[in-house]
């Protein structure tokens, strides 16, 4: 596929064979290359510098001219195919190949290979040097014709490489957020304690539970404020704890037969202790962590089975992905490192629905921004299931075009007027309930006949907003629409491209849709049948 660099490599060798026909003296062409290697300085920072997208853009372009045409032009005027400076040539192309694609930087060799060529035959005197020694030109051909394998091998390396540590800095980051807000929400028990089993910190669910804020928790022995009993009614020791072991062996333990009571709940819950060391830099055990549960509760062994399919497909893009790096034969690993990434959110983010419920934080966010984010969020996806991703936001609501246009203007959010399109509802829940219902209808219309997905928001009246999600599916049945809010989606598997995702896209929209009391419908439109998601949120504070 043609592309603009090509364009600028093109440009540039053109520009070196003009100068070599006009036959500019050497001494003049020197000095250009000199005021050309302070442009590509000045013209560097000042792409480093710019904010603004466009003008970015057209200043990168500029100092990609510029760089292709200082190196040729120091090429050609320090000796052509002689220049101790030619390695320049295949370090450039190997630059093109990270920076932009293969094509390009093949491109630019080619091109420079030309150019040199020309040289030859527009220059007497290179004509000399090379008719006494004509394999040599053959030789340096040779050259330039190594590097382009080189270059393939050590892009598609470096690209799968980098697409596997930003999925895994992606990862890791989704993972110490939702560690974040479940520790927050937990109905279990978290209390880290120092050797001396001395409370260093605790969960929300502790302190609501012992009905203490932290400040009275804090630094107090652990099993004075947590009244913790055998089967024979014994208060808790450390030694019934194996605290001594776990010091010793600095190995986790899972302790059962234990019973807790609280002042305001006198009735006893069996519970299963989970007690973890932390040592510091020496291997020494600094900290102890224990996760307390009821019983029922912490069976691992019946809790997220419906997750298990996602898991398993996880678990087979990761192997994928893994072996690409040994093989570099993966031929899409953006697309397979973002699926990747996508699977591993929403496995954390449906244990964290399944494990406690959402504690809201109502604000008045406006929904119109949260589509168009959820959109562009959701291209790249979109692109690697062949499907075209876009926003409407209709003619008539002239009022939020122009609220938006203030909003980034960068106006301080105290001076803006209220959204025709805000409501009263958690905004950082509903940005995750969206994205997902995208998802959803990318699978849904993926591998059809000119795919689309359309996300429109419109006013219904002056208290009511309407969200519509609409695809190129065709309708389902009553019976079969609710399987998409099902995890793995039920019969449905197979159907489009949903068995390329987790399985859990609707069952994670729906799940946080109704803690939040959004209304979600399926519904068929037009004279080609179309399946839509509306959402329909109130402007009323309930």
């Amino acid at each position: 596929m043609f592309s603009f660099e090509i364009l600028i490599f093109l440009f540039s060798s053109l520009t070196i064979c003009s100068l070599i026909y006009l036959r500019i003296p050497q001494s003049l062409l020197q000095a250009l290359a000199a005021i050309l290697l302070a442009a590509v300085i000045i013209v560097s920072r000042i792409v480093f510098l710019k904010s603004k997208q466009l003008h970015g853009q057209l200043y990168r372009y500029l100092l990609l001219f510029i760089s292709a045409l200082f190196v040729q032009l120091l090429v050609i005027t320090t000796g052509g195919f002689l220049s101790p400076f030619v390695i320049l040539l295949y370090l450039f192309t190997l630059g093109i190949s990270f920076l932009f694609n293969l094509q390009s930087s093949i491109s630019f060799l080619v091109f420079s290979a030309l150019t040199l060529t020309a040289n030859i035959f527009l220059n007497s005197q290179m004509q000399a040097i090379f008719r006494d020694d004509p394999w040599s030109t053959i030789l340096y051909f040779i050259s330039f014709a190594i590097v382009i394998p080189l270059a393939q091998f050590l892009t598609r390396s470096y690209h799968i490489k980098d697409a596997l540590s930003k999925v895994l800095k992606e990862y890791i980051q989704i993972s110490e957020e939702r560690e974040g807000s479940i520790l927050k929400s937990l109905s279990e028990f978290v209390v880290v304690t120092d050797k001396s089993l001395n409370i260093i910190s605790t969960n929300e669910a502790v302190e609501k539970a012992l009905s203490l804020s932290a400040s009275e928790i804090i630094h107090r022995p652990f099993l004075e404020i947590l009244s913790l009993k055998d089967s024979a009614g014994n208060p808790t020791t450390a030694d019934s704890l194996s605290v001594g072991d776990i010091l010793n062996d600095r190995s986790a333990r899972i302790i059962k037969g234990f019973y807790f009571q609280t002042k305001t709940d006198p009735r006893p819950r069996q519970i299963i202790i989970h007690a973890k060391p932390v040592t510091d830099l020496d291997g020494q055990v600094s900290q102890i962590v224990f996760i307390i549960s009821e019983t029922s509760f912490f069976d691992d062994t019946k809790r997220h089975d419906n997750l298990d399919p996602a898991r398993k497909r996880y678990q087979m893009i990761f192997k994928t992905l893994g072996q690409s790096l040994l093989d570099a034969k993966l031929r899409r690993p953006a697309a397979e490192a973002g699926l990747l990434a996508k699977i591993g959110e929403d496995l954390l983010l449906a244990q964290e629905i399944e494990d406690h419920p959402i504690r809201e934080n109502i604000d008045f966010p406006d929904v119109v921004m949260i589509g168009q984010q959820a959109v562009a969020n959701k291209q790249q996806f979109a692109q690697a299931m062949g499907v075209t991703l876009k926003f409407f936001l209709p003619p008539e609501e002239v009022s939020e075009a122009a609220w938006l246009n203030l909003k980034s203007s960068g106006l301080p959010e105290k001076t803006l007027p209220m959204s025709d399109f805000a409501v009263p509802v958690d905004g950082k829940w509903l940005g995750m309930a969206l994205p997902r219902l995208l998802d959803l209808a990318i699978l849904l219309s993926g591998g059809g006949s000119n795919p689309v997905v359309e996300l429109t928001a419109r006013q219904e009246n002056k208290t009511t907003v309407s969200v519509i999600i609409t695809t190129s599916s065709p309708p389902l049945s009553r019976e079969r629409q609710k399987w998409l809010f099902e995890t793995n989606y039920g019969n449905l598997g197979k159907t489009a491209f949903l068995y390329l995702g987790s399985g859990l896209e609707g069952f994670i929209a729906k799940s946080i849709l109704t803690q939040l009391n959004i209304p979600l419908k399926i519904q068929s439109e037009g004279l080609s049948p179309h399946l839509s998601f509306v959402m329909t949120f109130s402007k009323l504070r309930a």
